[in-house]
């Protein structure tokens, strides 16, 4: 009996599954989100969502039937709205005032006078804001108190956003083609000073953050070591190029246009070599969005045709987009966000399909739309408006 006993227990363990789980496996291309521990942990902290200049937010279109609930009036946006978890920072461009907005209420929480003139999207760190007017750094706790400020070399910033290195330093370009990068006490780190740099630049970091980079005047793209700030590569013979932006793997992508007949979006890898170009059948110029990047790995861009291309540097499909395209961003669900040049926000699917359209009001002065935001809570549209006092940041819900 107890040989039959201990059969039956020897049967009963063999034959239970002893398999492990298959363990998820993301598709290629798949893009993973960055850890930026001196970020603000928030919805868009940001001109284009993260230091890679992406243009991805971190949660889905919720409700994919949106429409304008509400407004805020920027008094002369020109540059992007940047969000904390329960905050709405913009700055308005004359008489330059950075302005705090509670999310929910839409109350203004305060307001600091910055100087005469500003393009620069506030950038929220963990326990700071940064931004510009003329040519200074200011830097803000999040009550907006000053902590300090620093003038760089020329007269203006032109920067629409600065950029952050994961242990806090800040990196501002000035009109002398000096770049700064500055402790989160304001104490100057290093600086180098190029010919080559372009004084229009929204910089990107490599996912490991020590690669800062940068469009150039002679070249499409400058790979700078931010620890010992020196130029480790260039890539293009022409500065008639899109600033950059970087996929979580550490390729580069940059739309070139050395002429009228020759548009590209290109792909590079971190040591500055090819990986693949690819044909745009439109003339690109200096107006046009950056490349913004899906969550699986599909790179959206164009002027007056929008072009999914694969992280392989194949078509996936391109479709028009009348009156041209302004801005364009991505949500956590590979939708598409555009915003148009006449101002309409719209929604397409990751398949090409538009879901959605709202028309924004137009400002008397027009300017189109800036990067759209996809939040926890709902979609903010600013709207450019350059020198206009009649502009706003549309809730869209």
């Amino acid at each position: 009996m107890r040989r039959l006993w201990l059969l039956l227990v020897f049967i009963s363990i063999n034959s239970c599954d002893t398999t492990e789980p298959t363990p998820h496996v993301n598709p290629p291309g798949y893009q993973e989100q960055i850890k930026w521990p001196s970020l603000a942990d928030s919805p868009w902290p940001m001109y284009r969502a993260d230091p890679q200049n992406s243009g991805r937010g971190r949660y889905p279109v919720r409700n994919s039937n949106f429409a304008i609930t509400n407004s805020i009036n920027c008094s002369g946006l020109n540059a992007g709205v940047a969000l904390s978890s329960n905050t709405i920072y913009f700055n308005s461009i004359h008489s330059s005032v950075l302005y705090s907005y509670d999310k929910n209420s839409l109350n203004k929480n305060w307001e600091m006078l910055i100087g005469y003139e500003t393009i620069t999207t506030p950038l929220i760190a963990a326990n700071s804001i940064y931004t510009t007017a003329q040519n200074i750094l200011y830097a803000f706790d999040l009550n907006g108190d000053t902590l300090w400020t620093r003038r760089v070399g020329g007269r203006y910033v032109y920067q629409r956003t600065l950029n952050i290195d994961k242990a806090g330093n800040v990196y501002i370009l000035s009109e002398e083609r000096t770049l700064y990068k500055f402790s989160p006490a304001g104490e100057l780190l290093n600086q180098i000073t190029s010919p080559e740099f372009s004084r229009m630049n929204a910089t990107a970091f490599s996912p490991d953050g020590k690669t800062l980079y940068l469009r150039g005047e002679n070249a499409g793209i400058i790979a700078l070591d931010i620890n010992n700030f020196d130029i480790r590569w260039t890539y293009g013979n022409s500065g008639n190029a899109i600033s950059p932006v970087v996929d979580s793997y550490g390729n580069i992508y940059s739309l070139q246009f050395p002429d009228e007949q020759n548009n590209y979006l290109i792909s590079v890898n971190s040591e500055g070599i090819l990986n693949w170009k690819y044909e745009i059948d439109e003339w690109l110029n200096f107006i046009v969005s950056s490349p913004a990047i899906g969550k699986y790995g599909s790179i959206y861009c164009g002027a007056d045709t929008l072009y999914s291309i694969s992280y392989k540097g194949e078509l996936e499909w391109k479709i028009g987009v009348e009156t041209g395209i302004a801005e364009i961003t991505t949500d956590a669900s590979g939708n598409v966000l555009i915003g148009t040049f006449d101002n309409r926000v719209l929604l397409i699917s990751s398949k090409g399909v538009v879901l959605h359209e709202v028309q924004i009001p137009q400002a008397p002065t027009g300017g189109g739309m800036l990067p759209i935001v996809v939040s926890d809570d709902a979609i903010y549209a600013p709207l450019y408006n350059g020198w206009d006092d009649n502009g706003d940041v549309y809730i869209l819900k």
